[in-house]
């Protein structure tokens, strides 16, 4: 078996990890793989020639719905995808994303139980494929002894503008106004909108392109919201927060009591999470699912302090801790036994292994492998 991986545009080098971590996970277990970045003409350059004719990989796995249009030097995704379907793993709202891959033959893997049930609800085959960690990873990653840790919160999240978001919809607000208020996510206000159907009332208004802008819009404006939200209820309960981003630090002038710093690449924010006391996770869109911020914190043994998100404080009953109800303070002694049960949790189900293998429906043998 022959799996292509097929990338794009890599911030902060967060998909390269997400990729190794696979590859890697793929490998133990006997199965090859090769990548194919399309970011841009210079790396398509540097990639194809590793690459064998497409018809000879067993599985296409993209990124974002990246790659799905390419035809180069005699390489045709697109006649690919008339013969089998590409995976398309989607680590942000398919929403976002629908243009790259609407009427093609692909399946729709969703970090979000809610962005399966969104991808269904538009017509296309989506199966639950939440985010994990490469098992070699896993075993790999320095542990910071309990005592060694610092205090530090760290919240990893880039600015969103609330203000610019509401004022893109004012054209719209009169109509569609209230009923964005009254949601806690873009599927509800689709639904509420009637562009997707709602218990047993049917859709009565097509997703065309005015239409999809609109949503995408509600989306950023719902999730800016409720960033500022979390930033501001902290800050109310005394939490501190060390917020590691993109423009972070245009939230001082509603959450002036946190440190702002500037985003830094993924292997550095690895290493300050492994030494802060906590990360704190609120994934607004992304309520039944789950996200590399709680994934890689309790791999690297550091707790999680969560934010509405009731989901992941489920699936992970020790390692999160919901700050609107239970108190932070825990000794050592807790702490440590705490953070070993979640990484249990993550070794036994939330590695990529599993999922790969689930996926692909290796035989038992492939699936041994990868222990």
């Amino acid at each position: 078996m022959r799996v292509l991986f097929i990338t794009g545009q890599n911030q902060y080098g967060v998909v390269s990890h997400f990729l190794a971590g696979m590859r890697e996970d793929l490998q133990a277990a006997g199965v090859d793989s090769d990548t194919l970045s399309v970011e841009s003409e210079q790396s398509v350059q540097r990639d194809f020639p590793q690459l064998l004719p497409l018809e000879e990989y067993d599985q296409v796995i993209s990124f974002n719905g990246m790659g799905l249009h390419l035809e180069y030097a005699g390489l045709s995704v697109p006649d690919y995808l008339k013969r089998q379907p590409a995976y398309v793993f989607c680590v942000d709202h398919p929403l976002h994303l629908l243009k790259r891959f609407i009427g093609l033959n692909v399946v729709v893997l969703c970090v979000d139980e809610e962005h399966v049930a969104f991808s269904q609800l538009c017509g296309f085959n989506a199966v639950y494929f939440p985010h994990a960690i490469g098992k070699q990873q896993f075993s790999r990653l320095p542990v910071t002894p309990v005592s060694n840790k610092n205090d530090d919160i760290v919240f990893p999240i880039s600015f969103m503008d609330s203000v610019r978001h509401r004022q893109a919809l004012e054209p719209y607000w009169q109509q569609i106004g209230k009923w964005v208020e009254q949601s806690q996510s873009v599927t509800r206000f689709m639904q509420m909108l009637g562009v997707l159907p709602l218990a047993t009332r049917k859709a009565t208004l097509p997703l065309n392109e005015e239409v999809l802008r609109v949503c995408v819009t509600v989306d950023s404006y719902l999730r800016a919201k409720q960033r500022e939200t979390c930033l501001q209820q902290c800050q109310k309960q005394g939490l501190v927060l060390q917020v590691i981003g993109r423009d972070s630090h245009q939230y001082q002038a509603i959450a002036p009591a946190h440190q702002y710093l500037p985003a830094m690449d993924f292997t550095a924010l690895l290493e300050t999470m492994a030494k802060a006391r906590y990360v704190l996770h609120n994934s607004p869109g992304f309520e039944r699912g789950l996200h590399e911020r709680v994934i890689y914190p309790l791999s690297l043994g550091t707790l999680v302090l969560t934010f509405h998100t009731p989901y992941v404080n489920q699936t992970f009953p020790l390692g999160c801790i919901d700050v609107s109800s239970v108190s932070i303070e825990i000794d050592d002694d807790t702490y440590a036994e705490q953070r070993a049960a979640a990484q249990q949790i993550i070794a036994a189900q939330h590695c990529w292994q599993q999922q790969l293998a689930t996926l692909f429906k290796l035989p038992p043998t492939f699936a041994k492998g990868m222990t």
